[in-house]
């Protein structure tokens, strides 16, 4: 763990995102695992997200609503979020080479890394938007 201590809670909230599908926010995060654990703090919750991230262990994921969601798949993916639910998917289309190529030759500089974030309806609210 790069020279940190262990935390119980750190580790209570790293299994608790990897056990999660929908990124949750550190609220989200704090009211869930408080009924367990009566000694945690929101600003408990928050220092160790900030920890698990710079641990390369979780990502955090800017979803265009003004809050922080957590995503404990660190690979290579993008997100989908829907405009009406606000759901957000992990869509796995591997490393867009294209896109980065793109990228550089627009821009003249050299591009490390992407992040992508598709928008658009979810097929359940697409189907009742029908």
């Amino acid at each position: 763990m790069a020279g940190r201590n262990f935390s119980k809670q750190r580790e209570a909230i790293y299994e608790f995102l990897t056990g999660r599908d929908d990124h949750p926010t550190a609220d989200v995060v704090y009211a869930c695992l408080k009924p367990q654990m009566n000694n945690l703090s929101l600003g408990t919750v928050y220092r160790n997200l900030k920890v698990l991230c710079e641990e390369g262990r979780i990502r955090k994921v800017d979803c265009g609503d003004g809050l922080d969601h957590f995503d404990a798949k660190t690979g290579v993916h993008q997100h989908f979020v829907c405009e009406k639910c606000g759901k957000i998917v992990d869509i796995f289309l591997g490393e867009l080479p294209e896109l980065k190529a793109s990228a550089e030759a627009v821009y003249g500089g050299e591009v490390e890394s992407t992040e992508v974030v598709f928008r658009g309806l979810c097929p359940q609210c697409a189907a009742k938007d029908s």
